[in-house]
Formats: structure tokens, C-alpha cells, sequence
């Protein structure tokens, strides 16, 4: 690989926007030569620096490459027996600029799709906490626990970067559109309200309208698109990289915000799912007819007690239903065709 094209794998790894196949990629380069490792341990350390500054890091140039120049010279010095050393490729001058230029701006355009320079803000959350975010525009942000949202102070552009679950209430402005990057998904409203669930270890980014207009697609592919509108629900599968509108109702996508679950004759597989995203629990069903069947129930249930449904639901639907630990549930029953 070219020394631009190294750089270009680094920054992209350090940033965490490279996929499996990159990384092994990147991984035998660095095997190859101990300069080649010594080059990506550089690397790091300018992220690390950059990262702690806040992106208003000044490198010493001069004093950098010096450093990086002697790490390359002292790693491809071999000698072999008869003492002959190796021929030295080192970079140009122009070279040098080029490299620093394409790895710090490089992570930065990898790290946020549209930055533009500005101080960037990030609210987090951590488990079993959520958090009320006023956006600069008027807009308004309901943060899951496990979560992160980010955004530039200015919030010119209104573009938001989420990783976790969100619940958006957009405002409308002068017909300016209201962008949401996450896990390799794009959303774009006008003003409207939404869920978005994209957490970095599910395989899928789910989103959820209630009111307004939603086009949802795959970040860098157009035709890879849904527009949804209230009451209406899409998944993107980053394997895949495709977007799927469903025809599930998803009643509960945002119950995490409103504090209430309801029920409207949903099938038990709905169910399951609303009860583990709500309580943060594993149901494990062993038979998957179960999921088939339907729950009919037309209830909404406000701050609703996780033993009391459980109760309800193996009443009421024929299940045998067993505590395993304190956050595991087993399911059986005969199901539904």
C-alpha cells in the first residue's frame, strides 16, 4: 500500500469506521515490517492527543515526523550476516504534510460524515440513565440509558450523530432539514417525532415515526431508502447494508421514554420484545410457535410492575413461565400456528 493509503486504513481504524475485512487488511500490513507497526503506534498517539484536546490539538509538525522518521530509520535497519543494510525508503517532504494531513482530518471526516471545524458537544448516559437534551434550534431530545449524541455547538447545519437510542421531537425551521447519523444510517425530517435505536452491538439501526415524515436510508447508498410516516417502522441491517419498512406496529419503540407499555391485541413475539427493551431482560422461548400466538389485550399500562405482567401473561395465554436469574425468563407452551 501507498504511505497515503496507510494512513488513510489508520485513520479509519482509529476512528472505528472499518469493517472486518479493513482491519485484517490493515493487521497483515502491520506484520509485515516493524516500521510499518511503528508507524500505526504514531498514529495512535496523535489520536490519543487529538482526542483529549478536543479537536483543537496543534500538532509540533516538525518535531513529529523527526520523531516518526527515526522510529522508520531504527526499524528498517536490518542488517544480515554479511552486515548489509537494507535500502531506506523515506517519505518526501511534501510528502510528510500530505500523510499528517490525510490522518487528522482523515479521522475527523470518519469520525463526524459532515464536520466542518466547529466545538462539538456530546451528551452521554450511562446504564439505567436517560437524559432530556434542548438542541440549539429548538428541538428536543429524549436520550436512552447506554447512549450518546453529538453535535455541533453552532448547529448551523442540524446534524446530530447518535449512537444508542434517542426519542427526537423535531422543530421545524424556515424548511431546514433535521439530519441523524447513526450506525451507518442517515434520517432526514423537516419536523417531526421519532425513535431511533442504533447501539454499536445490534446488528440493525430501528426507527419508529409517530408523527410527521421520516426518510430513513443507508448512509451512503441513496437507493437504499424508505419514506415512513406516523404510525410506520423500518429497520437498516448493517450486514446487509438495506432498509426494510415492516408492517409490525411497534407500539412500545418508544416506551423507554413515555414510562407506559401498551397492548392492542399485539402477537406474543411483539411482546417479548417490548417486555425485554422495557425491563432490560432476556426471554428465552422454547418453542418458537409461541411468538405466533396473540395477546389479547387492549391495555395500556403506566409505570407498569414486570412480576404483574408476567402473572397476566401466563394466565392468560396458556404459558409456563419460569425465573431463572434475576434477569432471565424461560417460556414454554404449546403456541400458535
Amino acid at each position: 500500500m501507498k504511505e497515503e493509503q496507510n494512513l488513510n486504513s489508520i485513520a479509519k481504524y482509529l476512528s472505528d469506521n472499518s469493517d472486518s475485512k479493513e482491519r485484517e487488511e490493515l493487521f497483515a500490513w502491520v506484520k509485515e515490517d516493524p516500521a510499518n507497526k511503528a508507524l500505526l503506534e504514531d498514529s495512535m498517539e496523535v489520536w490519543e492527543a487529538s482526542e483529549s484536546s478536543e479537536l483543537e490539538f496543534q500538532p509540533n509538525m516538525d518535531a513529529a515526523w523527526n520523531k516518526m522518521d527515526g522510529r522508520l530509520k531504527a526499524a528498517r535497519q536490518v542488517v544480515n550476516k554479511e552486515a548489509v543494510i537494507r535500502p531506506i525508503t523515506f517519505f518526501k517532504p511534501w510528502m510528510r504534510i500530505a500523510a499528517a494531513v490525510v490522518l487528522l482530518l482523515g479521522i475527523a471526516l470518519w469520525q463526524y460524515p459532515n464536520f466542518s471545524g466547529g466545538e462539538m458537544i456530546e451528551k452521554e448516559t450511562l446504564a439505567q440513565e436517560k437524559t432530556t437534551i434542548d438542541l440549539p434550534d429548538g428541538s428536543k431530545v429524549w436520550l436512552n440509558q447506554n447512549s450518546s449524541l453529538q453535535y455541533e455547538k453552532t448547529f448551523d447545519k442540524r446534524i446530530v450523530y447518535l449512537e444508542g437510542e434517542a426519542f427526537f421531537e423535531v422543530a421545524k425551521k424556515d424548511g431546514k432539514s433535521f439530519e441523524i447519523f447513526a450506525g451507518d444510517s442517515k434520517t432526514q425530517v423537516l419536523g417531526t417525532s421519532f425513535n431511533v435505536r442504533a447501539y454499536p452491538d445490534e446488528n440493525k439501526v430501528e426507527i419508529a415515526v409517530e408523527t410527521g415524515r421520516v426518510d430513513f436510508s443507508a448512509e451512503n447508498d441513496a437507493k437504499e431508502k424508505e419514506l415512513l410516516t406516523a404510525g410506520e417502522f423500518a429497520i437498516y441491517t448493517k450486514s446487509s447494508q438495506e432498509v426494510d419498512k415492516l408492517t409490525l406496529t411497534k407500539l412500545n419503540a418508544a416506551a423507554w421514554k413515555k414510562g407506559a407499555l401498551r397492548f392492542d391485541k399485539s402477537q406474543l413475539g411483539e411482546v417479548i420484545e417490548s417486555l425485554e427493551r422495557y425491563y432490560d431482560i432476556e426471554i428465552r422461548v422454547s418453542n418458537n410457535k409461541i411468538y405466533n400466538c396473540t395477546w389479547n389485550n387492549t391495555n395500556t399500562y403506566e409505570k407498569p410492575v414486570l412480576e404483574d405482567l408476567i402473572d397476566l401473561l401466563e394466565y392468560t395465554n396458556g404459558l409456563k413461565i419460569e425465573r431463572t436469574t434475576d434477569t432471565t425468563f424461560s417460556f414454554s407452551g404449546t403456541g400458535c400456528e
